[in-house]
């Protein structure tokens, strides 16, 4: 029959991009011990030290290169000597590394605390300033603890990633945002610094498999929260999603026509 063929084409794809997966989480995991012991060895000399965060600029980029990732970046030129709350929208597992090579100041995400039973990881996690989010709390306690441990890290002269979908999309579509980041923000009087993630969810969507292929970020301008209260929250969150959204498109647009191959590190 006519469609065996093609048929036989779309399996044997779907294979292949399968095995690619499980050969990259692979060897993703053993660039991440590897790297996860050397963070602890500088830590363990120097907490503040900016060899880590060169070293995970190399580990964003080693999975990149395992992914069949190209990368790059473009957008406002900030201030680096500043600490800011990284807000970005989400849509895949690499949205992590695309962040930390986009933004050139020293970033450290919030992470799920599953993580922090990895062995070697979660020690590396928890020594490089990485900010544990136990999903199953609520209230003001677990709030006011997110504050003071992105507060730690904005004293260390550190900018906190935040993902304030909560969790990946599943369509590539942008969903509405959680109020955390922007009460941090106001709440330390923090800059909100926008960053729109655009092809990171064909390069590996939620649940499937590693595709790889052209993932492109943009930086926006800082928003500034000084003089802003808790009575601000929503609007700032609207304000900052509608600018993610206007580029997501832009962003979606342009891969449709021209795909990017330069690195910015």
């Amino acid at each position: 029959m006519k469609g065996e063929p093609t048929v036989r084409r779309l399996v044997w794809a779907a294979m292949i991009a399968w095995i690619r997966t499980g050969l990259l989480i692979v060897s993703g995991f053993i660039v991440t011990l590897i790297v996860s012991a050397m963070l602890i060895a500088v830590a363990a000399v120097r907490p503040n030290s900016p060899v880590l965060d060169r070293i995970l600029r190399k580990w964003s980029q080693a999975w990149f290169t395992l992914g069949g990732v190209t990368f790059s970046a473009d957008g406002a030129t900030i201030d680096e000597s500043r600490s800011y709350v990284i807000v970005s929208n989400h849509q895949s597992n690499f949205d992590i590394m695309a962040d930390l090579l986009a933004v050139p100041v020293p970033g450290r995400f919030m992470a799920k605390k599953e993580l922090y039973r990895i062995p070697v990881v979660g020690s590396a996690m928890k020594a490089t300033g990485m900010v544990k989010v136990d999903r199953t709390q609520h209230g003001s306690s677990v709030h006011a603890q997110l504050t003071a441990d992105a507060r730690a890290n904005t004293d260390a002269a550190r900018s906190v990633i935040v993902y304030p979908e909560g969790t990946r999309s599943r369509t590539g579509e942008l969903m509405a945002f959680k109020r955390g980041a922007f009460a941090i923000a106001i709440a330390g009087q923090l800059p909100i610094l926008p960053v729109t993630i655009a092809g990171s969810h064909r390069a590996w969507p939620p649940k499937g498999a590693v595709r790889g292929g052209p993932i492109v970020a943009r930086v926006h301008d800082p928003i500034e929260t000084v003089g802003m209260t808790k009575d601000d929250i929503a609007s700032l969150s609207e304000r900052v999603r509608a600018a993610i959204a206007a580029d997501l498109a832009d962003l979606n647009d342009q891969l449709s026509t021209a795909p990017h191959h330069q690195s910015r590190t």
